[in-house]
Formats: C-alpha cells, structure tokens, sequence
C-alpha cells in the first residue's frame, strides 16, 4: 500500500506531502484545487503515462507550477537551476514488488517506492542555457527536458511493475474501455464450451459467405459491367479474415441497447462494476473521479455499494462534490485540499462520523468548502440573519463568501467539524430557558474566542426567534405587523407569530422596509462581518 507521496512543482502543487489511509480515501475541495491533479501525479508515478501516452511524449510546459516558474525567470535564469517536477511514492517495507525496495529518495527511508522526475537533459544543458540566453518568454522550453523514472533501489523502470495493478474510473470519459473488451473476452472464454465456440465460428462463416453470394452477387455483377477493363476482377465480399471472426463482432449490451448508446449513468455503473472484475486478482489502487456525476441519487448508492462492498483490499481514491458521497464513505476518510495544503478530519469523533453516515442527505460539502460559516437552527433563523447582514452592509452574506447554513439541533456536530477544519463561524441558537453562559459551557471543547463563538438570544426577551423579534419591534409594533401581515391584536401576536414561523421570516425577508434586529443576531452580523 502507498504509505506516503511528495510531490514537488507539479502544476498545483509547489510542495506537499500526503500519507493516505490504506484503504478509502476522499478527497473533496473547490472547482481547481487540484483534486483531479492529486489522483494525476500518482497515477503518473505508478504508470508513466499521462493521457494515456508515456510522459515522455506529453511534456509540456503547463505540467510545471506557475509560481516555480515565475520565480525562476524572474531571478537570473542563467545562473540558476532550472525548476523540476518530482514524484514519489512510498510503499509500506512489505509491499511488492521488493524490488524497487531502496533508499533514493528524498526521505532516505528504506522501503520499496518509485521515484518519477521531469529533469533538464544533461544532453541539452548548454543548448537550453543558449536559449535562455536570449529575451524568451516566461515558458519553460520542455524541448530541453527529459523522464526519469526509477525505483528507490536506483534502478531505471521501463514499464510498469506487474505487482502494481492500476484501475481508473472517470466519469467524464464514458467510453468503452479495455476493462469492457477483457470482460467480454473471459464471458466468452467462461461460458461457451468448445464445441459451441467452434460451432458458432463455423455458423458465421457460412453467413458471411451466404450474403456474399446472395446479397452483393447483383451489385459485383454491376461492378464486372463498369469495371470491365480492371485487370483484377473487382468485387465486393464480406470480410473473412481473423479480423472479423465472430468474437470481434460482439458488442456489450444493457437492457438491450449497445453499451456507447447507454446513458451515462448506465455507463457509469457498468464501467465501475467491469473495472472491479477487470481482472482475476484485484487491482492495487481504484482512481475513481467524481462518482456522482450522471447518477440518480438512488443510483449513486448503488455505486457507493458497489465501492463499500467490493474494494475492502485495495487501496482507493476518490474525487467529489457530493455531500452524500462525502457522509457515506466517511469524514474520517476524507482529505480536504485548498491553497495547494492538504488536511484531514482525524480528530472528529466516531460519534459524529457515524452521525453524518446515517445523515447522509446533510450538505456537509458547504462546510467544508465555505471560507467563513454562520450556524442556524432553522430555515427562520436563515431567513432573519440573511436580513439582518443586508440591513448593515446592503449586500447577502454570500456575497462576501459568508455561508449561511441550517443545522436544526445537530449545530453542535457542524460545530466539531469546524473546528477540525478551523473554520471561523457564529453559532446562533434560541435560549430556551438557558443562559447565553450554559450554551457557551456547552460547546466550549468547540470555540475559539474572536473565531468561533455562539450568540444565543436574551431569554428575559423571549426563549424562541420570534418573541425575540417582537421585543426588538415593541416600540414599532404596528409597523412590524404590517411588515409580517397580522392585522389582529397584539396580545395574540406571539401566538400567531409560532404558529407561522417560516411565513412570517419569509414575509420579514421580502419585505423592503428595515426591522429592529434582536441584539444577538447584531452581535453575530458584526463578528461574522470582521472576521
């Protein structure tokens, strides 16, 4: 299993270094944080290919890190090293193959692993500093770069070890691929016995050899007319070479309908199923790109099933931006990438992990993704905060990258993955018979003071939003009713204001005229605003 990788100036990565779990790993972040790129720099070290094609043939100048490249020509290129790519990864010290069991790596750990470099070709060392002699743009001429592809015990690597059995599952490339034609292959070979296969080849060669001589002998006696003077006797017929053998005809087919012509969910589903079967072992590592994409949500757990139940022994990686993916799999088997960083959720409980697993529907991914977090109890509390940010700073909360999100009575579970994410958040909450001080108690393991606190409502003014709102309003009391649509006395206000809590935030939040903000919603505004 790979225990740990470092990657060095390739594209989004300056530098990093990852230790997976040996078994599921997730990795979640924004839209070009460098998820795909992660599962790129591994798979690139265990296979040489890129695209499908040896590096070597793909060597190009956006595979370098832009602020290593910027650097470089920005000092005195002549006179200093040129930037390089480096890869390693680090098998644990039993894994196969022993062979490429070393030390050459930047680590100095003796243990089988593989080093992949993208380095200046000494053959071309005076030719690149000529060229770089000259007013070139910003561009690293690749032309002048080589592949250096080894294990750590030194040696060269010429193609890829047979112990390291790789298998990629990309939804955004859902086209037949080699795990289709091995599957159809082994049917074959499974389930038809000699004889049939022998028969069956000798049925098709006799239909071939059938439409030959009924179907086209009118059209090849037109050709004989037309091309009388060809010396050759042209002629149409069907093909009866190897390459047309009966096997070559078989196409893959789901309920009935060709594989290409499948939808892509379908598509999906059945390339992850064949990449699972691809072979009589199973694969070392699954790379599997962003299962959610074309799926149902009840075709997603059926994905997910198959992951959770078929790859307990291989080492898996996984990119998503789906919270359901995310909670089901795990948060402890999540690594969260921003800024070029890595990090992970190693100290939530199991508590909470299990939590989200069973709420699976719960929008994790907002808080993790959100760069500063207001925690609500509900779609009221949502509606009135929203509000009141507008109110002060007459713009939304997401405007200004604040997300605003509805807990219900699990707040305290967003609360410790904040805190493993170090998250800056405002906790609101109702008092319900409580000091603001036992609340604080309550989550204290969670806060940080000027980054992470909670504002709960003066319970003298009321335990709940809307007698809070009301206090607020006393001294514009006709005005706020107009605003909320209650025409009836004010003694029932309160009553009427329980009964219709999210129509009346609703009717608050529409409504162009200013209210008076419960004091704690302020607070939180104004802390979540400066941070």
């Amino acid at each position: 299993m790979i225990e740990q990788v470092i990657i060095r100036n390739y594209r989004k990565f300056k530098q990093i270094k990852w230790n997976p779990s040996s078994g599921l790993n997730v990795i979640v972040g924004n839209n070009q944080a460098g998820k795909s790129t992660l599962l790129e720099a591994i798979n690139l070290a265990l296979t040489g290919r890129l695209n499908g094609k040896w590096l070597v043939d793909e060597l190009n100048p956006y595979l370098f890190n832009n602020q290593v490249v910027s650097e470089f020509f920005e000092g005195n290129p002549q006179e200093t090293v040129p930037p390089e790519i480096s890869i390693e990864v680090f098998f644990s010290k039993e894994s196969q193959p022993q062979i490429l069991r070393g030390k050459v790596n930047s680590l100095n750990i003796d243990c089988p692993g593989i080093l992949l470099r993208i380095l200046p070709d000494p053959e071309y060392l005076s030719d690149f500093k000529q060229y770089l002699s000259n007013d070139v743009p910003a561009i690293l001429p690749t032309e002048f770069y080589t592949v250096e592809w080894k294990g750590f015990h030194g040696q060269p690597i010429r193609r890829k070890p047979h112990d390291i059995r790789v298998a990629n599952v990309d939804s955004k490339k859902l086209s037949t691929f080699r795990g289709m034609d091995y599957r159809l292959r082994s049917l074959i070979e499974n389930m038809l016995s000699d004889s049939e296969r022998t028969n069956i080849s000798a049925n098709y060669r006799k239909s071939v050899y059938e439409l030959t001589n009924s179907l086209l002998e009118n059209v090849n006696e037109r050709i004989k007319n037309e091309e009388g003077n060809f010396s050759g006797n042209l002629k149409l017929g069907m093909d009866q070479s190897p390459f047309s053998n009966w096997d070559n005809s078989i196409v893959p087919q789901v309920n009935d309908v060709p594989f290409n012509y499948s939808g892509e969910g379908q598509q999906l589903l059945m390339k992850l199923y064949l990449s699972i079967s691809d072979n009589e072992e199973n694969n070392n590592y699954y790379f599997i790109e962003e299962p959610e994409n074309h799926l149902s949500h009840t075709s997603l757990y059926e994905a997910i099933t198959i992951i959770q139940n078929n790859l307990t022994d291989s080492q898996v990686f996984i990119t998503t931006h789906s919270s359901y993916v995310m909670n089901r799999l795990g948060l402890n088997n999540i690594t969260m990438i921003y800024d070029g960083n890595l990090a992970n959720f190693e100290s939530l409980s199991n508590e909470t992990i299990k939590f989200y697993q069973k709420a699976s529907g719960f929008d994790t991914l907002r808080i993790v993704l959100a760069k500063k977090l207001v925690l609500v109890e509900g779609p009221s509390d949502e509606m009135i905060f929203n509000k009141a940010y507008f109110q002060v700073h007459d713009r939304y909360p997401l405007e200004d990258g604040i997300d605003v999100i509805t807990t219900g009575i699990s707040y305290k579970r967003a609360l410790e993955l904040c805190k493993a994410l170090d998250r800056p958040v405002a906790v609101l909450r109702d008092a319900d018979k409580r000091d603001k001080s036992y609340w604080e108690a309550d989550t204290s393991e969670f806060l940080k003071d000027g980054f992470r606190q909670i504002f709960v409502g003066d319970k003298e003014f009321g335990q709940t939003l809307e007698p809070q709102l009301i206090s607020a309003n006393f001294h514009e009391l006709d005005k706020f009713k107009k605003i909320i649509s209650f025409d009836g006395d004010a003694n029932k206000l309160d009553e009427y204001m329980k009964k219709n809590k999210t129509s009346i935030a609703l009717n608050i939040s529409l409504s162009e005229e200013k209210i008076k903000i419960p004091s704690y919603i302020e607070e939180a505004v104004t802390f979540i605003g400066e941070l």
